[in-house]
């Protein structure tokens, strides 16, 4: 396993990201008298925790491949860090991540200076309804199962809000992750890193 090739690192992370998001999720019913209960997605806190870690830490761990990358390439390493400093969602992707390794609150200094925390963890299902009139969802009341019909998408979220350490919202997971991915690819077409 290479740890310093950064198309794998990028691959590793993308992996990552996607666990935040996957269509294998326990979809089941319990059929009682007078109640019908649908379990959907992980009732597990430390499994959707874990999740974002990997996914966070996948992206904050690109940052010393990308800096070697660029010095194979007669690049100044410092315009990845200056990328970061510059960019709200990579610092808090590095500060998240090293609060992770380390502990929070950091002791050196913060690229946020927000000491950002994650609040409001949770997993939810997400209900794609496709245009065809054979979509929506089947309840198999014998099998205990629910089952997407048609065009239908049906996937476990994980979700989280990024806050500062007085609590005060800063960014939801999706979008700090969505942005620093972005930041990232278009500093690989800017600097030309294939």
């Amino acid at each position: 396993m290479d740890f310093n090739d950064l198309t794998k690192k990028i691959k590793r992370a993308y992996i990552n990201i996607g666990e935040l998001s996957t269509p294998n999720f326990e979809r089941k019913i319990k059929w009682a008298p007078n109640a019908l209960n649908i379990s959907f997605g992980s009732t597990d806190d430390l499994t959707d925790e874990t999740k974002i870690l990997n996914a966070v830490g996948a992206i904050a761990d690109m940052k010393d491949c990308i800096k070697r990358k660029m010095s194979s390439m007669d690049l100044s390493p410092k315009l990845a860090e200056d990328e970061i400093n510059n960019n709200l969602s990579l610092q808090l992707i590095t500060d998240l991540d090293n609060q992770q390794k380390h502990i929070y609150p950091l002791t050196n200094e913060e690229r946020s200076h927000r000491s950002p925390q994650y609040r409001n963890v949770h997993s939810y299902v997400k209900f794609t309804f496709g245009s065809g009139a054979d979509s929506g969802i089947a309840f198999d009341l014998v099998g205990q199962t629910v089952n997407p019909v048609g065009n239908t998408v049906v996937k476990a979220e994980v979700e989280a809000e990024i806050t500062d350490k007085d609590g005060n919202f800063i960014v939801t997971l999706d979008t700090m992750i969505n942005d620093a991915i972005a930041i990232w690819d278009n500093f690989f077409v800017l600097h030309n890193i294939k």
